[in-house]
């Protein structure tokens, strides 16, 4: 064979190769990065998925295992070739550095008994305490350890908010322990609530922020008439009373009370500081013009309507 077959050779070689790559399960294969928590469980997976089918081969089923390393693991097999021998090498290391009994056993019983405790019910603080649960208890029992019904049970309680633990026990049989399905059932079924109250939480504040728009400068203007309220009355200074109020501004004479309201640069016709709002007050009683009753004098200095209903110069907050 020459050497420009040889090459034609390993060209095609190559591209049957990575033909039959293209149909691997890259997407969907299980990751690893090293950490001893999710050992077995990438394990069974990738065993299932990639090292117990028989139409790949020892090439394809490396490829697969590279791929599906990231991190720290990633690192430990770089020094294996793409070849059939170096998959069986590839994996005895990977087991050799994360299946350790020992530290498998004591890690999974650590991260059960110390799941974070849920302080409010949320459906993905539900969800994830049901999941770990599983899977801490799936791993051990993996490494040959056996955690309780009675256990796993009490530990899933502990971790449970006071709302969910009072609905939990309200269904609860008295002389009977719960199962562990029937609190994973209880979990997810609490958090599917919990999605559902929440959407509508969310459904309530875009209607609120709908109707708060549609309102717009009405809205505004009432919440700057209660703001004004609030504050210390440009009168008597002492109290927090709307100024028509005030028994000091009624004694005032009533060019007085106009000289304080022009002072103040409130309006002359509600008698508050509503910025550039419309006035919505309703006209003077005696002579039904555009100022408040209290400034009604029989000879009123003839003045604009802008003027009258609102202050000369806009007071900010």
């Amino acid at each position: 064979m020459t050497n420009g077959e040889a090459q034609e050779d390993q060209t095609e070689d190559r591209m049957i190769v990575k033909s039959r790559r293209l149909e691997l399960p890259e997407e969907s294969l299980p990751t690893f990065d090293g950490s001893f928590e999710n050992w077995l469980l990438f394990k069974n997976a990738f065993r299932n998925m990639v090292d117990s089918r028989t139409d790949l081969s020892d090439v394809d089923k490396l490829y697969c295992l590279k791929s599906a390393l990231v991190g720290e693991a990633a690192n430990k097999t770089k020094i294996f070739a793409t070849d059939g021998i170096d998959y069986f090498k590839a994996w005895e290391l990977l087991e050799r550095s994360y299946e350790v009994k020992r530290i498998l056993i004591s890690l999974h019983l650590s991260l059960i008994m110390n799941m974070k405790t849920l302080e409010k019910e949320t459906a993905a603080g539900l969800s994830k305490l049901a999941n770990d649960a599983q899977k801490h208890v799936a791993s051990l029992k993996a490494l040959g350890v056996s955690v309780t019904p009675e256990i796993i049970v009490h530990i899933l309680e502990s971790k449970l908010p006071k709302t969910a633990i009072d609905r939990w026990e309200a269904n609860l049989d008295r002389n009977e322990f719960p199962e562990p399905d029937q609190i994973y059932e209880f979990l997810y079924k609490s958090a599917m609530r919990a999605s559902n109250a929440n959407d509508q939480r969310s459904q309530i504040q875009r209607k609120r922020q709908v109707n708060h728009q549609k309102e717009g400068g009405r809205f505004s203007s009432n919440r700057a008439f209660l703001l004004n309220a609030s504050r210390s009355c440009i009168a008597c200074k002492a109290k927090r009373h709307p100024l028509y109020m005030c028994d000091k501004f009624k004694k005032l004479p009533i060019p007085k009370r106009i000289e304080l309201i022009k002072a103040a640069k409130v309006c002359y016709n509600c008698l508050r500081s509503h910025r550039d709002y419309p006035c919505k007050f309703s006209n003077c009683t005696i002579c039904q013009k555009r100022h408040n009753t209290l400034l009604h004098l029989e000879n009123y200095p003839t003045t604009s309507k802008s003027n009258i209903a609102k202050p000369e110069t806009t007071q900010r907050d």
